[in-house]
């Protein structure tokens, strides 16, 4: 993992929820915060991981998470669409 993706999953959780607190959101719908720099925007095993414990998380407060979304190039991979969330 990239010091990149590891910076991005410790801020992820937290930021997210917070974003849906400040807002007054009771759901989420996210794209990752790093660019996919291939054109195949199946989610990594990070992307995965992030998705879960924001889940996770969500539930916690009360948030739903609606979907989250890794868009490539003319592509998208929606983990609502595949039952993932």
């Amino acid at each position: 993992m990239t010091a990149e993706r590891k910076r991005f999953e410790r801020v992820a959780v937290g930021s997210i929820v917070i974003r849906c607190f400040e807002y007054n959101g009771m759901f989420a719908v996210w794209q990752p915060g790093y660019e996919v720099k291939h054109t195949d925007p199946t989610p990594t095993v990070d992307d995965t991981d992030v998705t879960r414990r924001v889940v996770v998380t969500g539930e916690l407060f009360g948030i739903s998470v609606l979907d989250q979304i890794v868009v490539g190039d003319r592509h998208y991979y929606s983990f609502k669409e595949a039952g993932r969330v």
